[in-house]
């Protein structure tokens, strides 16, 4: 909903409501202790801020725009609720690495996120402490552990054959031209399906879920202003927030019989039953000693099924589709990467670029990388909050208020990247800006496409992996060119992922052809 729409409305409500709001807002830092919270527009009653920007979709331009007036740290009042953006890279570092302890939590429940996340016992979602760090540790020493990668090799080549075939047929229908987004997004969901569940899903059932999942994001994503308008108001959004729940019920109908198929399993053939360790294997494992050493409920095992699913599928798929549309643009660097890719595979007789091979294709790293700096996935962290007043570059981070890191800003900072809106491998190999880039940040940040410190994204191994193996394997089975008479559409489309806007199409032409 618009702002100027939500304005309306509000001129309904009690003008002692108006008069109790402006008493805070000419003096919104007073409750913030000791201390200067960092600088923020005007605020008006009741909005906070929400006026600079009528749609979320224009947040990064707002967000850019305010970095420019107040400097790369300042606040915007939702409600009377400050956030904090944190838009440069040393301050980040400051922030989620040297303060990680500080930095580590979560905001407090808002109205939707007991229903998005279990009841707030999902990884991304629960409260920094013991319950959290035995669920992360759940996710890196299993399913995204180093040692599970070559493990996994088979389940990498049983998705790229559906993909490889799947692209094939739908060039043979378009007279050679495809449009791969979505092809891009099934490997990634029918992969990550497998992971998580350790089975070769039926394709309708992976039809299935992948549709409650995307119903479920989309949602989520339209619900963000339930939390951001008064109670009052919220009678507004009833029926969408009844619709989410309709759908939540649906995901846990398709889920909840593979986690009782699974149990069952186990149960009847032991450790012997699973030909592949999965992330719903250590799920059924997990015993929460705190509480007396119980088993996670059916309902925790789903919400944390759907968050490995969510969080794993589109953002591969999305950094992928990126890539490949630089490569359609920049055909230089596509035949470039061929070439290394011959040399490397050689007279093999093997059509799949795996695991080992990738480890000798310093190009290959090198346009991955450029992908993730120049287009992240995610332009903005997950919210992070203090517990205590905070300082960071001499302002004081308020008890309580929401946190927000920028991705993006901190990959394009014109000081550490030369050209930084233009797509360049080359920064990344001897010499370059980029040579030899710390993805952790543990020692400084240039660009922090899975996060940095406590909360940083543990899929950061498999999902480097994931993305190299698949434009290795794209590069290699195919030629990929522009369509005549159009150009690829560089515009991003804000949401839970940033993509594209316009999804780009190919020519695709197999190796070797004529």
């Amino acid at each position: 909903m618009a702002v100027s729409s939500i304005l309306l409305l509000l001129l309904l409500l009690p003008i002692p409501l108006y008069l109790g709001a402006l008493v805070f807002f000419l003096n919104p830092n007073r409750s913030h202790g000791k201390g200067t919270p960092p600088p923020s527009p005007p605020p008006i009653p009741i909005l906070g801020n929400l006026w600079l920007t009528k749609s979320f979709s224009r947040l990064g331009h707002v967000l850019c725009r305010l970095k420019a007036i107040y400097g790369p740290i300042f606040t915007l009042y939702i409600g009377r609720s400050p956030a904090v953006f944190i838009m440069d890279r040393t301050l980040a570092h400051h922030a989620l690495v040297r303060k990680g302890v500080a930095f580590a939590h979560r905001p407090p429940p808002l109205s939707t996120a007991h229903a998005l996340s279990g009841n707030l016992r999902t990884i991304n979602m629960a409260a920094y402490g013991p319950y959290w760090r035995l669920l992360r540790r759940a996710l890196s020493a299993g399913v995204f552990h180093p040692s599970q990668l070559s493990l996994q090799a088979d389940a990498r080549a049983w998705a790229l054959d559906a993909l490889v075939d799947e692209l094939v047929a739908r060039a043979k229908a378009g007279g050679g031209v495809v449009k791969p987004s979505e092809s891009f997004q099934l490997f990634s969901f029918r992969l990550f399906t497998l992971l998580c569940f350790g089975e070769k899903l039926d394709e309708g059932l992976i039809s299935s879920m992948r549709e409650a999942q995307m119903d479920t994001l989309d949602l989520a994503v339209m619900l963000r202003v339930y939390n951001l308008v008064p109670k009052i108001l919220l009678v507004m959004f009833l029926g969408r927030w009844k619709k989410f729940l309709c759908i939540r019920r649906r995901l846990h109908d398709l889920f909840a019989p593979l986690i009782r198929a699974r149990q069952q399993l186990r149960q009847s053939h032991g450790d012997t039953a699973a030909k592949l360790t999965s992330y719903l294997d250590s799920l059924l494992d997990l015993k929460h000693v705190e509480q007396g050493g119980r088993t996670l409920t059916e309902e925790e095992i789903v919400s944390l099924c759907s968050e490995f699913l969510s969080a794993s599928a589109d953002t591969t798929s999305t950094a992928v589709e990126w890539i490949i549309a630089n490569l359609v643009i920049h055909q230089d660097m596509q035949e470039k990467l061929y070439e290394e890719i011959k040399s490397v595979m050689g007279g093999t007789q093997r059509a799949t670029i795996e695991e080992n091979d990738i480890r000798r294709m310093p190009y290959l790293k090198a346009v991955v990388l450029e992908g993730l700096r120049r287009h992240p996935p995610v332009h903005l962290l997950l919210p992070h909050t203090v517990v205590e007043d905070t300082a960071v570059d001499g302002y004081v981070i308020p008890r309580g208020a929401i946190v927000n890191c920028s991705v993006a800003e901190v990959g394009r900072d014109g000081e550490v990247w030369a050209e930084s809106m233009e797509f360049r491998p080359e920064r990344f190999l001897g010499g370059g800006e980029g040579e030899g880039v710390d993805l952790m940040g543990s020692l400084e940040i240039k660009m922090m496409p899975f996060g940095a410190g406590r909360r940083m994204c543990p899929g950061m191994g498999i999902s480097v992996l994931l993305v190299e193996y698949l434009v290795a394997n794209m590069v290699s089975r195919f030629r990929w060119e522009g369509v005549e008479g159009e150009e690829v559409d560089m515009t991003e489309e804000p949401g839970l992922t940033v993509g594209m806007k316009n999804p780009f199409r190919a020519r695709i032409v197999p190796r070797g052809s004529t």
